[in-house]
């Protein structure tokens, strides 16, 4: 029989089925620390619990019901799928013992592996999948206003997923639909019957279309005449583009896509505190996004100080110009890159008393750079010069072997809400709540040496994420750098 074709992917969907196919890319995970009722106490009960909102949420959302096919040609497309076996896409577990490590780094490590794991068997499979893990111990933040919580049992729940099928936001979406759906769940003790773990796809489907079908986008009679077409790349947005070489780690490579690994290191900062360095950033005219930038380029210029430039890439949702929901589950970003001369770097090398002002200042300059390009889209952005692409795999498969494409890159997905029916002071004692986000990305082989990564819960903390690929960058810079970035921003509080 064959594929029910829902229909063709788009451009901006082959960056991803191309790279997921090369081995280079393989997930970006959303992960929910939950709050559960007490009358949750066994692990049946959470499981049927789960299943029961899952298939509701299933039923509501296409882009969990399709499967990938001819991914590995230029014409890939998504199918309906018959039927989803919660079996094989719910994992319920704990997390195996290690005397060394804390919860919070057992987790980190789990979710390691889900963003270095690819998607088996995409034609008879959804590639998505949910890991759940208990929370054995209080968390370890250094933030007071994050300590002591004797609410009841929690679970952190990862939702890993291709990115072909969505973007950052709709993990948020995700959390948010399944969340709902737990609210309205039966009793917990009513578990009689059990709920079946086969979720039929409703049918006909309908896919959300590619983020290009919404927009008029339009390459400028300048950009066409300075580059020629058929051989452009992408080159604006890409390394190839610059005057003088930046500093980007080890250059791509992946002789082996078995051995790829993807590794994280995180940190939180408490909701007081976040508070002040929101203020802060309010009162010197910039963001947190853009402070997150001013502080990454200060303290990564110390740690590499032969480093010339550095360039950073920087994803932004389009759903305000395509009028797409917040709580759809689809696609759609663009990227704005900055770039920061040999100038600019000895400038912030020096004296380390006034690197507040050197952070605001960068921060303020990214944001001039985020206004131009929305000032300017959809005219000359990447997703226009993405119809002149013809050769997805070729395009990813020649950056083997050469210089990353970016030094870094910073992704907020901003602050998650519940449903709104759910009050924003929070949930009730004992009832379904989400506590903290936890926002990833498989490392990148042919991108950027390290990832930023930040998701904020409304009244709770802001976690932050590095994601790179094992080789790219020395383990010891990592910590170093995500160390100095956790300590600047508590200074931008006064803490």
């Amino acid at each position: 029989m064959p594929p029910d074709i829902v229909r063709s992917a788009g451009n901006l969907e082959k960056i991803s089925t191309s790279r997921h196919s090369l081995g280079i890319h393989r997930s970006i995970a959303v992960t929910g620390t939950y709050r559960v009722p007490d009358s949750l106490t066994t692990s049946e009960q959470l499981r049927g619990t789960i299943w029961r909102a899952l298939g509701q949420v299933i039923k509501k959302h296409a882009a969990l019901c399709c499967g990938i096919i001819d991914e590995d040609t230029a014409r890939p497309a998504y199918i309906r799928l018959d039927r989803i076996d919660l079996r094989y896409n719910v994992i319920i577990g704990k997390l195996p013992p290690q005397s060394t490590m804390t919860y919070q780094e057992r987790l980190e490590q789990a979710i390691s592996r889900e963003n270095s794991t690819s998607w088996p068997e995409l034609a008879v499979r959804p590639s998505w999948k949910l890991l759940l893990v208990s929370r054995e111990e209080e968390d370890e933040d250094s933030d007071e206003d994050m300590k002591g919580d004797t609410s009841p049992a929690k679970f952190d729940i990862v939702f890993s997923y291709h990115h072909a099928l969505l973007d950052g936001l709709s993990g948020f979406a995700f959390h948010r639909a399944l969340l709902q759906e737990l609210r309205y769940s039966p009793a917990a003790g009513d578990v009689t019957p059990p709920p079946d773990p086969i979720v039929v796809v409703p049918s006909p489907l309908q896919l959300a279309p590619p983020v290009e079908e919404f927009l008029k986008l339009k390459v400028s009679r300048r950009l066409l005449i300075s580059k020629t077409i058929s051989h452009y790349k992408l080159n604006k947005f890409s390394s190839s583009s610059r005057e003088a070489p930046f500093w980007s780690g080890s250059k791509a490579d992946l002789p082996d896509p078995a051995l790829y690994i993807s590794r994280l290191r995180s940190f939180s900062i408490g909701p007081s505190i976040l508070r002040r360095i929101l203020r802060a950033c309010h009162a010197h005219g910039t963001t947190l996004t853009a402070v997150l930038h001013g502080i990454i380029v200060v303290a990564l210029a110390r740690l590499a100080p032969t480093a010339e430039a550095f360039t950073a890439s920087t994803p932004y949702s389009v759903r305000g110009y395509t009028g797409t929901s917040p709580d759809e589950l689809v696609n759609q970003v663009s990227i704005v890159e900055s770039s920061y001369s040999r100038q600019i770097l000895d400038g912030v090398r020096g004296d380390p008393t006034d690197d507040s002002a050197k952070v605001y200042a960068l921060g303020r300059r990214f944001l001039t750079d985020l206004q131009g390009s929305r000032t300017d889209f959809p005219v000359d952005n990447m997703l226009s010069v993405l119809a002149y692409l013809k050769d997805f795999h070729g395009y990813f498969s020649q950056k083997l072997g050469q210089p990353r494409a970016a030094t870094f890159e910073v992704s907020n997905l901003g602050v998650f809400s519940g449903p709104p029916s759910l009050p924003q002071s929070g949930p009730p004692q004992g009832a379904w709540g989400i506590d903290r986000m936890l926002f990833t990305q498989c490392g990148s082989v042919v991108g950027n040496s390290v990832s930023f990564n930040c998701a904020s819960v409304a009244e709770g903390p802001l976690t932050v994420s590095l994601t790179w690929q094992k080789g790219a960058l020395d383990e010891s810079l990592v910590e170093d750098l995500a160390a100095q970035v956790e300590k600047s921003l508590r200074a931008l509080a006064g803490t």
